[in-house]
């Protein structure tokens, strides 16, 4: 009998419970909402889409610079060789053609490690551009910017090996030759 009251006793109480209503239960139904963050993002990428094209075209800019003034220094060296190489003084066009071989070198060093800072420059700027995106986008933006990265030190390591063949080319050849035999000129004056 006690346990048919009990069992009355707790079906009345619950029963009683769940009937109540809370006093906020309508204040806490709060209707959810759908944010479109498509426009945000647009506008994000739009903002990084034309960011990073302006640095890469500034840093197309600056090495095409830097490859330009490594031409003028290396073409004003071997114009001074070519004026000594005239005055065909043998220990002079020697030690003149080592000097531009040795300044050759430097100039391509200097020109590597020029470029290379610019892209390091470029990889700095992107770097804060690519912290103003969603993270859903920051990883293929960033493998976007490695790869374009690699190419660029690719070209910049082909570019030096390329420039020290041809000053080792240089180095090698040689360009004051000496013979005994009369030349044209001579051989018609002693007419």
């Amino acid at each position: 009998m006690k346990q048919v009251l009990f069992t009355l006793i707790a079906l009345f109480s619950f029963s009683f419970i769940s009937s109540q209503e809370s006093l906020i239960s309508d204040i806490m139904q709060v209707d959810a909402v759908n944010i479109n963050d498509s426009e945000k993002y647009e506008e994000a990428l739009a903002d990084y889409q034309k960011a990073y094209d302006d640095q890469v075209a500034r840093l197309d800019e600056a090495l095409e610079k830097l490859g330009e003034d490594y031409k003028k220094e290396i073409t004003g060296l071997i114009e001074g060789f070519t004026k000594t190489l005239e005055d065909a003084v043998e220990k002079e066009v020697k030690n003149e053609k080592q000097s531009v071989v040795t300044r050759s070198k430097t100039a391509s060093m200097t020109l590597k490690s020029a470029k290379k800072k610019a892209i390091q420059d470029f990889i700095n700027e992107m770097a804060l551009e690519i912290r103003k995106l969603p993270k859903s986008f920051v990883e293929e933006k960033q493998k976007e910017i490695d790869t374009l990265v690699d190419e660029k030190r690719g070209a910049v390591e082909s570019e030096y090996t390329a420039n020290m063949q041809v000053i080792a080319g240089f180095n090698n050849t040689t360009h004051l030759t000496k013979s005994n035999t009369p030349t044209a000129s001579t051989s018609e004056g002693s007419n």
